[in-house]
Order: C-alpha cells, then structure tokens, then sequence
C-alpha cells in the first residue's frame, strides 16, 4: 500500500482510508486497528493528513489505547513514523534511525495559533535556500495560510457531522527534490462550504460566472483565489491562498496544489496551461495546501518583499 494524494492509481485509495478512519472513529465509535505492515511508500500531503486525523481523534477520544497498530516494515516508511511524529503520536517503539536523506528534510509543527514566530522559525533553517527579497512575501503567506485555518476553517458546521479540533492547523516544511515545499493542512469545513459564510452569494455568483466555472468544490476552491485577490478589504487578511500564488507567478515557477473537501485547484505559472482544476469522489474532510518552489528559483527570485520587520528579522 502506498499512502498517496498525488498519483491517480493511489489517491482514491488514500482518500477512502483516512474517510474510513473518520468514520470508524465518530460514527460508528469503535476501537481502530491500523495494520501498516504492508505500507511501503508515503508521500508528504496524504502523511500529514494522516498525522492530523490520529492527532484528532486521540485528542477528542482522549485515550491512546483507543487505537492499535501493526507497525510498518518498510524501513523508510518507519523512518517517515520516527520523523514526523507519528510513532509518539500512536505508542509504537520503532527505535528506527533516520537516516534517509528525503525523510531527514521534513520538518513538521501544529498549532491553534497563527503566530508570525512559527514561520520565522522554520524560515530561518531554510535561509541558505532562499533569496532575500523572498523570505518576506513567504513570511506573509504562510503566516496567513496559518491565519486562514484559525480563522475561517470552521465558520459554519461541518456537514458530515464530525467533531474538530477547532482552529488546529498541522504543517510539515522542508526541502524535498531540490524544491523548497510547505504542505499545511486543517480538518475544518473546507472551502467551497466556508465560502458562502464569508462571501455574499451574488459575489460568489459574478466570480463563477467571469471565470466561467462551474459549481464542483474544485471551481469554488478557484473562485475563492479570486474574491480573496479582489475583494479582501484588511491589509494582508484572508489572502494566504492568494498569497502564496503570487510568490510564484512572479519567480514564474513552482507548484500551487490546494485540496478541499472533493476538489483541488492546481497553479504553475511556467506552464502553458498554468490552472487546473479536478474533482474527486471521496471527501478529503478539510483543506490541504502545498507549496513548492525550485532552489535555482528561490535562491535568485527577484520578488517584492515589502515591510513586514518580523519576516525581516525572523534570527
């Protein structure tokens, strides 16, 4: 089994396992047992999925023994447990060294805050792969896609009925393929349910209708990047999202994937066809956002930095 959002022949199968864990844990209130003897691969966004789902429900449930685990024999698969927490998180006494240099990059923090020191932090261990004039647009675009998740994940009720960790966001960071990536992920409502609480339905409407979208989770996630873009009034408030595509559109490269419940838009500005937008069958149950830049660019990208002294002085 490879635990996998990106690929066509794995992600159906990972969205259908984290659903099941859900609804294992809250709807039918039975005990989990997870066998991941026979886990091979993990990629970044389905892992911290994964890490988010067992942090809520040992969190809400309270009690470790609430879930049981065969644990992975895959040696890197054990080393991505070790790194990212989830062998602490599930009691498994893995005693694995990381050693994997593709394992060894990632860097992972959650939190219920957005506060400005969280990106600092991880920036500056980044520092000699990113451009100066970079580092305070990225600050600010992290820092808000944080904000986003603390803010407006939950607005409204979530229609699958399933508790939350209210505000709770979970973020790994590192650099992976010679690309500098940020993967953040809450459990909220999502966006194309969030977005008719924040926004008047005619706005909503005239967006879809000039972009000529249609009504998939994957058009509203699109529509979201444009009334965010547009019509956000508050300096730097509620335009993450928008945000961290313009960081790449003007270093004109890098990768913009942000999935929402069914849907996901995805942004590369060095592309022909720069946008796309698919849809899914099975529910992801939140939003996941995943940023990547190329070294050569974010190590040369000429982009506008502006003023912000806590991106500045992010030592």
């Amino acid at each position: 089994m490879v635990l996998d959002l990106y690929s066509a022949r794995y992600r159906g199968k990972a969205r259908r396992f984290l659903r099941k864990l859900r609804n294992i844990a809250f709807l039918s209130n039975r005990k989990l047992r997870i066998d991941f003897s026979r886990t091979n691969g993990m990629t970044a966004a389905a892992t911290l999925n994964l890490v988010a789902e067992m942090d809520r429900i040992l969190k809400i449930k309270r009690n470790i023994q609430y879930i049981t685990c065969i644990p992975p024999r895959h040696k890197v698969v054990r080393q991505i447990f070790e790194q990212v927490g989830l062998s602490w998180l599930l009691g498994l006494s893995l005693n694995e060294p990381v050693v994997a240099k593709d394992v060894r990059c990632w860097r992972f923090v959650s939190s219920d805050q957005a506060d400005g020191a969280i990106p600092g932090e991880l920036l500056s261990e980044f520092r000699d792969h990113l451009h100066s004039d970079l580092t305070p647009s990225l600050f600010r675009a992290v820092t808000e896609a944080m904000a986003n998740a603390v803010e407006h994940s939950h607005s409204c009720a979530r229609i699958d009925s399933l508790p939350a960790l209210a505000k709770r966001w979970w973020m790994f960071a590192g650099v992976f393929d010679n690309q500098l990536v940020f993967v953040i992920c809450d459990l909220g409502v999502g966006i194309p349910n969030a977005l008719p609480v924040r926004w008047h339905e005619r706005m909503i409407n005239r967006v879809i209708s000039r972009l000529r979208l249609g009504t998939t989770d994957g058009d509203y996630i699109r529509a979201a990047m444009e009334i965010t873009k547009t019509r956000t009034q508050l300096p730097h408030r509620g335009k993450g999202m928008t945000q961290l595509r313009d960081v790449l559109t003007e270093a004109q490269g890098g990768t913009l994937v942000v999935y929402s419940n069914k849907g996901a838009y995805t942004y590369q500005p060095a592309e022909e066809d720069g946008e796309h937008i698919e849809g899914f069958k099975t529910p992801l149950g939140g939003t996941t956002i995943e940023w990547s830049l190329p070294l050569h660019l974010a190590t040369s990208a000429t982009v506008r930095g502006g003023q912000d002294e806590r991106a500045r002085n992010y030592d």
